[in-house]
């Protein structure tokens, strides 16, 4: 599912228009962000560096499913189905989440 959905996002950052510009805009934010805590981090335990790493690149894959899903489209609902699983991690407990 992980492997489809990112052969989707290269699909999407290699298009042309608006939603390319937008993803090209989350994964150069995230990756500012994501370097921020490692400057920040010098010293701090691993463990606490990368919950903090993963809980950045959580809310990026977030708004990528969505940028992804609306170039998709409703045309493959299978696409359309695994956009929503992603995104509804996303509303569920970071505590109670599954391994799907």
């Amino acid at each position: 599912m992980i492997d489809n959905f990112f052969q989707d996002v290269t699909r999407l950052v290699r298009s042309q228009g608006e939603p390319a510009a937008k993803a090209h805009t989350v994964l150069r934010e995230v990756s500012e962000k994501v370097h921020e805590i490692l400057v920040k981090s010098k010293g701090a335990e691993a463990w606490d560096t990368a919950v903090d790493v993963i809980r950045t690149l959580d809310g990026a894959i977030i708004d990528l499913a969505d940028l992804v899903e609306v170039a998709v489209g409703e045309d493959d609902d299978g696409k359309f189905v695994m956009y929503q699983r992603i995104k509804e991690q996303k509303a569920k407990d970071p505590g109670s989440r599954s391994n799907d």
